[in-house]
């Protein structure tokens, strides 16, 4: 019921269009070979496999696709492992429509969309001196993300544009997954399950690709 909600939400929106729906994680994988979607809504409590492993299967399949997972609960655990598995954001199912849209629209534009409780995380991944450093904009950016201020806060802040803010959140995901593309003993590799349920791909139309969602 969620997943046609959502679906129909999507399709609601001017411009999109949802290519498929699949029940397993096996299935949206398959759909997004076959049909190279721009963006795949992906529950992380899916089944057969699970959302994370889904995730880098969807990836494989579509590599130009930006995946956003959404959980019911506050896993952030489980949210970080996403974004290591190359996710470009996340959000919860009780978001209301608005930022269902917002966060679809931001992962099409190559944004990531990240919330406190996995910028915290984030925060500490890169405090490790085993990986990466960020750039002290980048840092500074993360550290208000993850205390809780929205985006068009920190760009008041810091006098600079939300586009930028939001680039630098970005740059961070990009940084994480480079350090997990680098092999399962790599640097601040993490392990662990998820768990996902039911994802939706959609399509924009008109523009490259036919931009599938």
């Amino acid at each position: 019921m969620y997943r046609r909600a959502l679906a129909a939400l999507l399709r609601s929106y001017p411009g999109w269009v949802v290519v498929a729906e699949e029940d397993s994680g096996l299935d949206a994988s398959g759909a997004a070979l076959r049909l190279q979607p721009d963006v795949v809504v992906l529950d992380l409590e899916l089944v057969s496999p699970d959302g994370i492993e889904t995730t880098r299967r969807v990836l494989a399949a579509c590599p130009g696709a930006g995946v956003l997972v959404l959980t019911r609960f506050g896993d952030d655990r489980a949210l970080f492992e996403a974004l290591c598995a190359g996710a470009r954001g996340h959000l919860h199912k009780g978001a209301v429509h608005a930022e269902i849209v917002a966060a679809v629209a931001a992962v099409s534009n190559g944004d990531a969309v990240v919330g406190p409780g996995v910028a915290r995380r984030l925060v500490e991944f890169f405090a490790s001196p085993h990986t990466e450093r960020l750039s002290s904009r980048e840092a500074e950016v993360l550290n208000l993300v993850a205390a809780g201020w929205s985006t068009a806060d920190i760009a008041k802040v810091l006098v600079l544009s939300a586009p930028v803010v939001r680039g630098h959140v970005t740059a961070v995901v990009g940084k994480l997954q480079a350090v997990h593309r680098a092999g399962p003993d790599g640097p601040g590799t993490v392990d662990g399950p998820a768990g996902g349920t039911r994802p939706a791909t959609s399509r924009r139309r008109g523009s490259r690709r036919g931009r599938h969602r």
